[in-house]
C-alpha cells in the first residue's frame, strides 16, 4: 500500500469518526456530509491503488463503477450506497430549506 492510499484511508476513517460523533450530537446534516466524504475518500483510495485518477466527484463515481462494480470486485449495492450518500450530501450542502432527519443520518453512517 502506498503512502497516498494509506493517507486517504486514514482520512476516510476520520470522516467516519466525525459522522458517528455528530450522530450522537444530533447534527444530522453534518453526519450526512461526513459520511459521504468517508465513502468518497475510500473510493479515491481504491482508485489511487490502481493508479486511476479523476478530478471530479462524478468522474470518481464513474471510475469506481467501471473498475470495481462492473468487474464484480464489489457488490453493486455499494454503488447504490455511494449514490444515496452523494444525494444526501447535495441536500445538506445546497438545499437550505431541507434538513436531514435522524433516520437518514443513521442510514448514512451505515452506508459509509
Amino acid at each position: 500500500m502506498t503512502a497516498a492510499v494509506y493517507d486517504a484511508l486514514k482520512k476516510a476513517e476520520h470522516f467516519l469518526e466525525d459522522a458517528q460523533f455528530n450522530l450522537g450530537g444530533g447534527k444530522f446534516d453534518t453526519v450526512a456530509n461526513r459520511a459521504y466524504y468517508c465513502a468518497y475518500t475510500s473510493i479515491k483510495a481504491l482508485l489511487l491503488a490502481k493508479n486511476i485518477s479523476s478530478k471530479t466527484h462524478s468522474g470518481s463515481h464513474s471510475q469506481f463503477n467501471k473498475y470495481f462494480i462492473l468487474t464484480g470486485i464489489f457488490d453493486p449495492k455499494y454503488a447504490t450506497y455511494l449514490s444515496r450518500l452523494y444525494d444526501l450530501r447535495q441536500i445538506t450542502d445546497y438545499d437550505f430549506s431541507t434538513f436531514i432527519d435522524q433516520e437518514s443520518a443513521e442510514m448514512a453512517v451505515k452506508y459509509a
